[in-house]
Protein backbone atom coordinates (compact mmCIF):
# COMPACT_ATOMS: atom_id res chain seq x y z
CA UNK A 1 0.00 0.00 0.00
CA UNK A 2 1.33 3.48 -1.11
CA UNK A 3 0.47 6.46 -1.66
CA UNK A 4 1.61 9.53 -3.04
CA UNK A 5 0.34 13.38 -2.99
CA UNK A 6 0.50 15.21 -6.54
CA UNK A 7 3.28 15.55 -8.72
CA UNK A 8 4.67 19.16 -7.62
CA UNK A 9 8.06 19.77 -5.91
CA UNK A 10 6.90 21.47 -2.86
CA UNK A 11 4.38 18.96 -1.85
CA UNK A 12 4.93 15.60 0.06
CA UNK A 13 5.24 12.25 -1.19
CA UNK A 14 4.43 9.55 1.06
CA UNK A 15 6.08 6.50 0.30
CA UNK A 16 6.21 2.67 2.10
CA UNK A 17 9.74 1.42 0.47
CA UNK A 18 11.00 -2.06 0.91
CA UNK A 19 13.62 -1.00 3.99
CA UNK A 20 10.99 0.27 5.93
CA UNK A 21 7.77 -2.51 4.65
CA UNK A 22 10.54 -5.21 6.85
CA UNK A 23 11.53 -2.98 9.43
CA UNK A 24 8.19 -1.18 10.18
CA UNK A 25 5.58 -3.09 8.01
CA UNK A 26 2.30 -0.80 9.36
CA UNK A 27 3.60 2.27 8.66
CA UNK A 28 4.58 4.37 6.33
CA UNK A 29 7.67 6.96 5.81
CA UNK A 30 7.13 10.54 4.47
CA UNK A 31 9.61 12.41 2.48
CA UNK A 32 9.65 16.00 1.20
CA UNK A 33 12.10 16.92 -2.04
CA UNK A 34 12.43 20.34 -0.07
CA UNK A 35 13.09 19.37 3.17
CA UNK A 36 14.87 15.58 2.75
CA UNK A 37 17.63 14.86 4.03
CA UNK A 38 17.85 17.53 6.59
CA UNK A 39 14.10 17.23 8.22
CA UNK A 40 13.61 13.74 9.41
CA UNK A 41 10.39 12.88 9.25
CA UNK A 42 8.31 10.63 11.77
CA UNK A 43 6.71 7.39 10.64
CA UNK A 44 2.84 7.47 10.39
CA UNK A 45 0.56 4.45 10.76
CA UNK A 46 -1.60 3.43 7.63
CA UNK A 47 -4.44 4.37 8.84
CA UNK A 48 -3.72 8.14 9.68
CA UNK A 49 -2.08 9.44 6.76
CA UNK A 50 -1.29 13.31 7.28
CA UNK A 51 -1.57 16.29 5.49
CA UNK A 52 0.83 19.09 4.49
CA UNK A 53 -0.65 21.23 6.73
CA UNK A 54 -0.12 19.04 9.79
CA UNK A 55 3.24 18.58 8.77
CA UNK A 56 4.61 21.53 8.32
CA UNK A 57 5.92 22.46 11.49
CA UNK A 58 8.38 19.82 10.62
CA UNK A 59 9.09 22.06 7.77
CA UNK A 60 8.00 25.53 7.56
CA UNK A 61 8.97 25.21 3.87
CA UNK A 62 5.37 23.77 2.87
CA UNK A 63 3.78 26.84 2.14
CA UNK A 64 1.37 25.40 -0.24
CA UNK A 65 -1.48 22.76 0.38
CA UNK A 66 -1.99 19.80 -1.10
CA UNK A 67 -4.34 16.91 -0.73
CA UNK A 68 -3.74 13.00 -2.15
CA UNK A 69 -4.94 11.89 -5.31
CA UNK A 70 -8.24 11.50 -5.18
CA UNK A 71 -10.96 12.85 -2.68
CA UNK A 72 -10.31 13.50 1.12
CA UNK A 73 -10.71 10.41 3.16
CA UNK A 74 -11.28 10.22 6.95
CA UNK A 75 -8.02 9.05 7.52
CA UNK A 76 -6.43 11.80 5.82
CA UNK A 77 -5.38 13.57 9.51
CA UNK A 78 -2.65 13.19 11.94
CA UNK A 79 -2.92 13.44 15.52
CA UNK A 80 -1.77 16.64 16.89
CA UNK A 81 0.00 14.91 19.29
CA UNK A 82 1.69 12.05 17.39
CA UNK A 83 5.21 14.16 16.55
CA UNK A 84 4.93 16.19 19.73
CA UNK A 85 8.69 17.04 20.60
CA UNK A 86 8.34 18.10 24.84
CA UNK A 87 10.28 19.51 27.31
CA UNK A 88 9.42 20.82 30.73
CA UNK A 89 11.12 24.33 31.39
CA UNK A 90 11.56 27.87 33.20
CA UNK A 91 10.93 31.34 31.64
CA UNK A 92 13.22 34.00 32.58
CA UNK A 93 12.92 37.21 33.92
CA UNK A 94 12.76 40.17 31.43
CA UNK A 95 15.15 41.63 33.35
CA UNK A 96 17.57 38.62 32.64
CA UNK A 97 16.57 38.12 29.12
CA UNK A 98 17.70 42.16 29.00
CA UNK A 99 21.52 41.46 30.35
CA UNK A 100 21.77 38.64 28.12
CA UNK A 101 20.81 40.78 25.18
CA UNK A 102 23.37 43.08 26.14
CA UNK A 103 25.67 40.55 26.56
CA UNK A 104 25.37 38.73 23.16
CA UNK A 105 25.07 41.86 21.41
CA UNK A 106 28.81 42.39 22.87
CA UNK A 107 30.23 39.19 21.82
CA UNK A 108 28.15 38.13 18.72
CA UNK A 109 30.01 39.00 15.50
CA UNK A 110 29.71 38.48 11.83
CA UNK A 111 31.37 35.54 10.04
CA UNK A 112 31.97 34.41 13.67
CA UNK A 113 31.23 30.63 12.99
CA UNK A 114 28.01 30.34 15.51
CA UNK A 115 24.16 30.02 14.99
CA UNK A 116 22.86 32.57 18.02
CA UNK A 117 19.84 31.74 19.60
CA UNK A 118 16.86 34.06 19.49
CA UNK A 119 15.82 35.72 23.11
CA UNK A 120 12.23 33.86 22.84
CA UNK A 121 13.84 30.80 22.76
CA UNK A 122 15.91 31.42 25.92
CA UNK A 123 14.88 29.42 28.97
CA UNK A 124 15.86 26.93 31.56
CA UNK A 125 15.81 23.41 31.15
CA UNK A 126 13.93 21.61 33.45
CA UNK A 127 13.53 18.05 31.81
CA UNK A 128 13.97 17.19 27.71
CA UNK A 129 11.03 14.58 27.33
CA UNK A 130 11.65 14.20 23.33
CA UNK A 131 8.65 12.78 20.93
CA UNK A 132 5.49 12.21 23.05
CA UNK A 133 2.62 10.66 21.67
CA UNK A 134 -1.07 11.67 22.88
CA UNK A 135 -1.53 9.37 25.72
CA UNK A 136 1.97 10.53 27.11
CA UNK A 137 1.14 13.83 26.40
CA UNK A 138 -2.23 14.11 28.65
CA UNK A 139 -0.66 11.96 30.93
CA UNK A 140 2.25 14.40 31.52
CA UNK A 141 0.28 17.05 31.66
CA UNK A 142 -2.04 15.86 34.35
CA UNK A 143 1.27 14.52 36.62
CA UNK A 144 3.04 18.02 36.02
CA UNK A 145 -0.08 19.66 37.72
CA UNK A 146 0.07 17.44 40.70
CA UNK A 147 3.98 19.00 41.14
CA UNK A 148 3.57 21.32 43.88
CA UNK A 149 6.65 23.68 44.74
CA UNK A 150 6.90 27.17 45.86
CA UNK A 151 8.52 29.69 44.22
CA UNK A 152 12.05 29.02 42.86
CA UNK A 153 15.04 31.88 43.31
CA UNK A 154 16.87 31.81 40.13
CA UNK A 155 20.55 33.16 40.06
CA UNK A 156 22.65 32.83 36.52
CA UNK A 157 26.34 32.73 37.59
CA UNK A 158 29.55 32.44 34.81
CA UNK A 159 29.55 32.30 30.73
CA UNK A 160 30.38 28.97 30.04
CA UNK A 161 30.56 26.25 27.10
CA UNK A 162 29.61 22.53 26.42
CA UNK A 163 33.10 22.69 23.84
CA UNK A 164 32.15 18.55 22.16
CA UNK A 165 28.47 19.67 21.61
CA UNK A 166 29.63 23.17 20.38
CA UNK A 167 27.21 24.86 22.91
CA UNK A 168 27.91 28.31 24.70
CA UNK A 169 26.03 28.87 27.78
CA UNK A 170 24.88 30.92 30.32
CA UNK A 171 25.19 28.56 33.57
CA UNK A 172 22.21 28.83 36.22
CA UNK A 173 23.00 28.06 40.01
CA UNK A 174 21.94 24.68 41.17
CA UNK A 175 20.54 25.89 43.77
CA UNK A 176 18.25 23.27 46.52
CA UNK A 177 15.14 24.80 45.50
CA UNK A 178 15.67 24.51 41.83
CA UNK A 179 17.30 20.76 41.68
CA UNK A 180 14.38 19.86 44.19
CA UNK A 181 11.39 21.22 41.51
CA UNK A 182 13.84 19.57 38.72
CA UNK A 183 13.74 16.34 40.59
CA UNK A 184 9.90 16.25 41.52
CA UNK A 185 9.46 16.90 37.57
CA UNK A 186 11.13 13.84 36.48
CA UNK A 187 9.11 12.16 39.03
CA UNK A 188 6.16 13.33 38.03
CA UNK A 189 6.87 12.24 34.31
CA UNK A 190 8.40 9.09 35.60
CA UNK A 191 4.40 7.91 36.00
CA UNK A 192 4.08 8.29 31.88
CA UNK A 193 7.01 6.01 30.82
CA UNK A 194 10.02 8.72 30.72
CA UNK A 195 12.99 7.54 32.13
CA UNK A 196 15.18 10.37 34.03
CA UNK A 197 18.94 10.96 32.77
CA UNK A 198 21.45 9.96 35.24
CA UNK A 199 23.87 12.41 34.60
CA UNK A 200 23.89 15.79 37.18
CA UNK A 201 21.27 18.22 36.62
CA UNK A 202 23.08 21.30 34.78
CA UNK A 203 20.85 24.38 34.44
CA UNK A 204 21.73 26.21 32.03
CA UNK A 205 20.88 28.65 29.26
CA UNK A 206 21.90 28.22 25.36
CA UNK A 207 23.13 31.23 23.83
CA UNK A 208 24.87 29.70 21.00
CA UNK A 209 26.18 26.96 18.63
CA UNK A 210 28.96 26.19 17.26
CA UNK A 211 28.54 25.89 13.24
CA UNK A 212 30.40 23.32 10.45
CA UNK A 213 32.53 20.47 11.48
CA UNK A 214 35.01 22.32 13.44
CA UNK A 215 33.20 23.34 16.59
CA UNK A 216 36.19 24.33 19.05
CA UNK A 217 37.49 27.18 16.63
CA UNK A 218 34.72 29.13 16.64
CA UNK A 219 34.27 28.61 20.79
CA UNK A 220 37.89 29.18 21.49
CA UNK A 221 37.34 32.31 19.68
CA UNK A 222 34.38 33.63 21.18
CA UNK A 223 36.28 32.71 24.85
CA UNK A 224 38.76 35.17 24.00
CA UNK A 225 36.29 37.93 23.68
CA UNK A 226 35.03 37.21 27.15
CA UNK A 227 37.06 39.99 28.86
CA UNK A 228 34.82 40.49 32.15
CA UNK A 229 32.45 37.91 34.31
CA UNK A 230 29.00 39.36 33.63
CA UNK A 231 26.94 40.00 36.77
CA UNK A 232 23.28 39.17 36.29
CA UNK A 233 20.11 39.71 38.10
CA UNK A 234 18.71 37.51 40.64
CA UNK A 235 14.82 36.17 40.10
CA UNK A 236 12.20 34.21 41.59
CA UNK A 237 10.20 32.10 39.06
CA UNK A 238 6.68 32.07 39.36
CA UNK A 239 5.91 29.22 36.88
CA UNK A 240 7.38 26.38 35.07
CA UNK A 241 6.36 25.41 31.04
CA UNK A 242 5.61 22.58 29.00
CA UNK A 243 7.16 23.72 25.87
CA UNK A 244 6.54 21.91 22.44
CA UNK A 245 10.11 22.10 20.02
CA UNK A 246 9.18 22.72 16.67
CA UNK A 247 12.62 22.14 14.18
CA UNK A 248 13.53 23.90 11.16
CA UNK A 249 16.18 24.70 9.20
CA UNK A 250 16.80 27.76 10.95
CA UNK A 251 16.88 26.45 14.63
CA UNK A 252 14.06 25.03 16.68
CA UNK A 253 11.37 27.29 17.74
CA UNK A 254 9.28 26.70 21.33
CA UNK A 255 5.59 26.78 21.49
CA UNK A 256 4.12 26.89 25.41
CA UNK A 257 1.54 23.76 25.60
CA UNK A 258 1.01 24.97 29.75
CA UNK A 259 2.02 26.82 32.02
CA UNK A 260 2.03 25.27 35.84
CA UNK A 261 1.90 28.01 38.58
CA UNK A 262 4.70 27.76 41.64
CA UNK A 263 3.45 28.14 45.11
CA UNK A 264 4.41 31.71 46.77
CA UNK A 265 4.34 30.45 50.10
Amino acid sequence: MAREFVKNPHFLAIKLGSRWRRSNPSRLRVSSPICAPSIAFPLFPLQQLPTVGSLRRHCPLLLQEAHPTGSPSAHQHVLNYLRMRLFVGMPLAPAVVSELKVTVVRLRSNGDGLRWTEPASWHITLQFLGNTDEEQYRCVVARLAEVHSRSVPVHLADLGFFERAGVFFADVSPTPELVSLAGRIMAATSQCGFVPKTRPYHPHITLARAKGHDRNQPLRTLQQRINRPPNFARFVASEFVLYESHLSPAGSTYENRHRFPLSAT
